[in-house]
């Protein structure tokens, strides 16, 4: 169950060492809603049952971080943009961006930063931030969560156009991103403020699929880091979510802590073994039980072995916290979730 202390741990992986307690966390608010009879898009739709879930989550599965992020389109849903769920799905599909606007200086200059606090559904969020830190206080993490600047740009303009900029016009990429950032910082204050112990930022785009490194690092990493630095500012750590498999991506991503107390997750396509190994206590990894082939479609046992297997590999070398390696899915077997659980509460 939640327990004082689990702060400290994740402060000490954060710096390369070894917890009293292995910090165990999931991305499942989709599975999460499913065992109590919910979907995704209940909790899209309203602020009690996203609490509810988040809250009930922790109590039976045991997470030590509380999380209730909604459906990446909340800071676009103010501005008139149109969304609904992924794949034309409804049910447990969160909501994108469904509709774009040109890449342009004047789409760009046009656009306005959005009040989390008073426009559109982001107020769900942080009134769950509020509602988890009342009820556990100190005994998890509480996250808040914002989307990151290049994901962002890609529901601005589309992905297809987006990545065009990055040959076209690159400086319009950067203005944009740096916009993206003066959003994003509007929410983490928000968060901060509500309570937020943490901020956890995908920015899935920004992964090796996309971009080399190159690319990332002239085009992208100076966003990153001026967000972070900022959320640093707020004393707060940053969960940097960019789904990456490769191990010399993450290790430019690993610069980001410079600027902040950092964990980086490794790619569902990842080895964190293997990047533990190369990349050593250089950057604290996060992750990576593997949401399908492992937790959906595998049995207990498996599960046991892929945590057993990840212990030995990297959180007995410290700078580790364990987490799922992307969303879990909302049909993952009740008993392989616990048995993810129980398996890394028997570390000592």
């Amino acid at each position: 169950m939640a327990y004082q202390g689990v702060l400290d741990d994740i402060r000490t992986c954060l710096t390369g060492g070894l917890p009293g307690k292995l910090p165990v966390f999931a991305m499942s608010q989709v599975f999460d809603a499913v065992q109590i009879g919910y979907t995704f898009e209940d909790l899209e739709a309203d602020k009690s049952k996203l609490i509810e879930s988040a809250i009930r989550g922790i109590e039976r599965f045991d997470w030590d971080w509380g999380w209730a992020p909604i459906g990446d389109s909340a800071t676009f849903e103010p501005l008139g943009f149109e969304y609904g769920p992924k794949r034309e799905g409804r049910g447990n599909n969160p909501y994108i961006v469904t509709s774009h606007l040109p890449a342009s200086r004047q789409t760009l200059r046009e656009m306005r930063i959005i009040d989390p606090e008073t426009e559109g559904r982001m107020h769900f969020h942080l009134e769950a931030i509020r509602a988890l830190k009342q009820r556990f206080k100190d005994t998890i993490c509480t996250i808040g969560w914002v989307v990151g600047p290049l994901q962002c740009a890609a529901y601005l303009y589309g992905v297809q156009d987006t990545f065009l900029l990055v040959y076209d016009d690159p400086d319009l990429l950067k203005d944009t991103l740096h916009f993206f950032v003066d959003q994003a910082v509007a929410v983490v204050e928000s968060e901060a403020r509500y309570g937020a112990d943490a901020i956890f930022v995908p920015d899935l785009l920004a992964a090796s699929y996309f971009l080399s490194t190159e690319q990332y690092r002239e085009l992208v990493l100076p966003a990153h880091k001026k967000l972070f630095a900022h959320i640093d500012k707020l004393g707060l750590p940053v969960f940097f979510h960019p789904n990456e498999p490769r191990n010399d991506h993450l290790r430019v991503m690993s610069e980001l802590k410079d600027v902040c107390d950092l964990a980086l997750t490794v790619g569902s396509e990842g080895n964190i073994i293997e990047a533990k190994r190369e990349l050593g206590n250089l950057v604290c990894l996060m992750g990576n039980v593997h949401c399908l082939d492992v937790l959906r479609d595998g049995d207990p046992s498996a599960v046991k072995r892929e945590v057993e297997k990840m212990i030995e590999g990297v959180s007995r070398k410290g700078g580790h916290i364990l987490n799922t390696c992307a969303t879990m899915s909302y049909d993952t077997p009740l008993e392989n979730a616990l048995a993810m659980v129980k398996t890394a509460r028997s570390v000592e």
